[in-house]
């Protein structure tokens, strides 16, 4: 009798998800010394400060969700790319200075990220997440401009001025053209420094999910600080309006 053996493979998916690393001690981002288990996190990690252990980040930190127990982490000069959230008893302990770059990104199912208040002050900002981001303080992107003039790029998401907060961006230094679309742009006050004879300068601004970028050239004076912000509403009495009187001058 012959016999038939029949080898059936099983193929099996193997979802390989991120850990939550804690704190070992202060000390650099990059150190091994620093988390518990001597691994330097990555994007797919989450991490915990505990023990009022302070972070100093020292070169490009990627990383998940970030939850402060008791510490803090110090961007410096550096950039943090983060992928969730920011919380915990300590959230707002994430700092920041006119020489940081902060990432918003997306790992997929990102929500809203919340601004810690001790962010105020960046180099760059780069929003590439689809639910965007709010703050309740101003945010200052003049200070320190890079060399290539890009303090902002606007990929996906919103950001949200809220508290009557203002995006500022006095310094000539800027571009001048900085790029938004109705998935992404800054949903509140913009405040730039707009040189003389130097072109049109773009506020990239929007509400109720419309991009609507105002442009402002200035053709005398040196210091022209402008503001600008696009509110989508419905003008009182607007069906009193006699278009036949309206002046298309």
């Amino acid at each position: 009798m012959k016999q038939i053996i029949v080898i059936v493979s099983l193929l099996f998916t193997i979802c390989v998800q991120g850990a939550t690393i804690q704190s070992a001690a202060s000390g650099n981002w990059s150190q091994t010394t620093t988390w518990v288990g001597g691994v330097v996190p990555s994007q797919t990690d989450d991490i915990e400060i505990v023990s009022g252990h302070a972070i100093t980040i020292d070169a490009l930190a990627q990383v998940n969700n970030i939850l402060i127990t008791s510490g803090s982490i110090a961007i410096g000069s550096y950039t943090l790319q983060i992928f969730g959230s920011i919380s915990g008893p300590q959230s707002n302990n994430v700092s920041s200075t006119a020489s940081s770059t902060l990432i918003i990104d997306d790992n997929g199912s990102a929500s809203t990220f919340t601004f810690p208040s001790n962010i105020s002050k960046l180099k760059k900002l780069v929003m590439n997440r689809a639910e965007g981001a709010i703050t309740n303080q101003s945010l200052d992107l003049d200070d320190s401009v890079p060399a290539d003039s890009i303090v902002l790029e606007l990929t996906d998401g919103i950001l949200y001025m809220n508290n009557g907060s203002i995006f500022y961006m006095n310094s000539q230094a800027i571009k001048r053209d900085i790029p938004c679309s109705d998935a992404s742009h800054i949903n509140g006050p913009v405040q730039r420094d707009v040189k003389k004879n130097s072109g049109m300068h773009v506020f990239p601004v929007g509400d109720n999910g419309l991009c609507r970028p105002m442009a402002i050239e200035a053709q005398n004076g040196t210091n022209n600080i402008n503001q600008a912000q696009f509110i989508y509403a419905t003008p009182p009495n607007h069906l009193n309006v006699d278009v036949n009187n309206v002046n298309s001058t």
